[in-house]
């Protein structure tokens, strides 16, 4: 006998609305509030359960543009949203207990094949076998291999960079994508793609006064995998004060190689990127990076190892921002904010945190810089298990005192945001996240395009 379901809680009124106004809309795929559809979708290849309050089926890219547009209606800033694909992952990356987005249903056409290229345009429900019969034809096929792929899309291996055991011949899905284009949680549609020579010919003969008001964000392993709104901030920020950004390709940095002393790997890795960010310098547009620690690392760090000539100069954020905010439209009414920093930054870059309080000040707010030591994180070491209490007590030394305390505190390294997320369940806005809540009216939307 099958045991009957007696959970069956109806969609939560947020979710149902937002459903009746997308149908107004004209979404042509099929929207579902239903126990079933949601019951079905509760788990994926992962041990985790966790249903869903509501289900779209796009048929097409428009109906992902009219359920973005409706995302960044104030009304629904507190929805939760998630794509789902085939869901092969197997850490609960496709579940939702919000808005789950299945493109497996409709989205799933090979659009074209470009036999002389070596390159394909697909919708992001596409099944990996699905592509490679439609290339076997051609005597080409999609490499990362995978053991669920007669269920895993294209869209969920490119969402997880997935690879399996071809990996080291062939790379992971991430070696093998030319361009994407997306649909925001604001309705904008967004291509991105490496630039051509061409393009990157034209960007290095732009006038001085152009360059200066770009940049190029260059992406560390924190913030752009585990701290991602950030580095969505950052950019939102950066649109609302009229600069141009560009991001950099990613490579890891090195830093963990360096901090457990494995310096021959660290060199070999340090060049890699310092080969990238001197061929970015050459267009004569700043580089900057978002984590003091990391961003430092690609200044001492590399200089110690490739010598002074090798490494390019990236600057942090404020220390850019600080140049170019003169004559800027004040974010809104003052106000006061207390600042940790990050140690690396407080010893090396002492300069930098005199900018913080120049940013903050041409945008009409004050900010303090709190004394302190270090957070105990110290990169990896606040991790391991056996440094943990140890951690926890440099923690004690400065910080706990000042997390414990009232007041607009902000943190801009990304260790120091772990360790009191750690120890105190607090989560510490980055100084750019507060400058953003500034400019954003009460009530606006939350979620920034990039």
């Amino acid at each position: 006998m099958i045991p009957a379901l007696t959970d069956l809680a109806a969609s939560a009124p947020l979710y149902a609305s937002f459903l009746a106004k997308l149908r107004v809309r004209g979404v042509a795929g099929e929207l579902t509030g239903g126990i079933a559809d949601r019951t079905v979708l509760v788990t994926d290849n992962s041990i985790y359960q966790l249903r869903p309050e509501a289900v779209a089926f796009p048929r097409d890219r428009d109906d992902l543009v009219r359920i973005g547009t409706l995302l960044a209606d104030p009304r629904f800033s507190e929805m939760r949203i998630a794509p789902r694909g085939g869901g092969t992952g197997t850490n609960g990356q496709s579940l939702s207990g919000g808005l789950m987005v299945v493109t497996s249903r409709h989205m799933n056409r090979i659009l074209e094949i470009y036999v002389a290229a070596k390159t394909v345009r697909v919708e992001a429900g596409v099944v990996k076998d699905q592509l490679n019969r439609a290339l076997a034809p051609h005597s080409l096929f999609f490499a990362p291999e995978l053991s669920t792929s007669n269920r895993a899309t294209i869209g969920g291996m490119v969402s997880t960079d997935a690879c399996g055991q071809g990996s080291c011949l062939y790379g992971k899905t991430r070696d093998h994508v030319r361009a994407l284009t997306c649909v925001l949680t604001n309705g904008q549609v967004w291509t991105s793609r490496p630039l051509g020579a061409e393009e990157l010919a034209v960007v290095s003969a732009w006038p001085a006064p152009e360059c200066a008001r770009s940049l190029v964000l260059v992406q560390d392993a924190f913030t752009t995998h585990y701290e991602t709104p950030l580095v969505l901030a950052l950019l939102g920020l950066l649109t609302d004060l009229g600069f141009r950004r560009w991001l950099a390709p990613f490579l890891p940095n090195g830093k963990p190689l360096h901090v457990h002393g494995f310096l021959r790997a660290f060199a070999r890795q340090a060049g890699r990127k310092a080969r990238m960010l001197k061929e970015l310098s050459a267009s004569g547009i700043g580089l900057v990076g978002l984590d003091p620690s990391m961003t430092l690392t690609c200044r001492a760090g590399y200089v110690a190892a490739l010598g002074a000539g090798a490494a390019a100069p990236v600057r942090i954020v404020q220390e850019w921002l600080a140049a170019r905010l003169a004559d800027r439209p004040t974010a809104g009414p003052a106000r006061d904010y207390l600042l940790l920093p990050h140690c690396t930054e407080r010893t090396n870059a002492a300069a930098a945190l005199r900018d913080w309080h120049v940013v903050f000040a041409s945008l009409g707010h004050r900010l303090t810089i709190l004394p302190s030591g270090c957070c105990g994180m110290a990169g990896t070491y606040g991790h391991d298990a056996e440094h943990r209490a140890t951690s926890e007590w440099i923690y004690g030394l400065s910080w706990a005192a000042h997390v414990g305390c009232a007041g607009h505190l902000l943190a801009d390294g990304y260790s120091c945001r772990s360790q009191t997320r750690l120890i105190d369940g607090v989560g510490l806005p980055h100084p750019i996240q507060a400058l953003l809540g500034c400019l954003h009216p009460p009530g606006r939307s939350t979620r920034i395009a990039a």
